[in-house]
């Protein structure tokens, strides 16, 4: 009996390590959508002359920073 409630509650626990796993999975192919979207969005603007490439590389950096600290945060909850 004792040996089999030690086995459900392993079970459990990989259950819930899978579950934390997926949802970094999903928090991390967030951030990398939500960053490839406005890095396009950006390009786009670069490319219409509607922003300068010194304005481009100033917002690249942003976005990229953003990204990272959001990544960032999500590997320190997933650990």
């Amino acid at each position: 009996m004792q040996e089999r409630q030690l086995e459900l509650r392993q079970q459990q626990l990989d259950y819930a390590q899978e579950t934390a796993n997926l949802l970094s999975d999903i928090s991390q192919a967030r951030v990398t959508r939500q960053k490839d979207l406005a890095l396009a969005s950006l390009d786009a603007q670069l490319e219409q002359g509607l922003i300068s490439q010194e304005q481009f590389d100033e917002k690249r950096e942003q976005i990229e920073r953003k990204a990272f600290q959001r990544q960032k945060k999500i590997d320190i909850a997933t650990t």
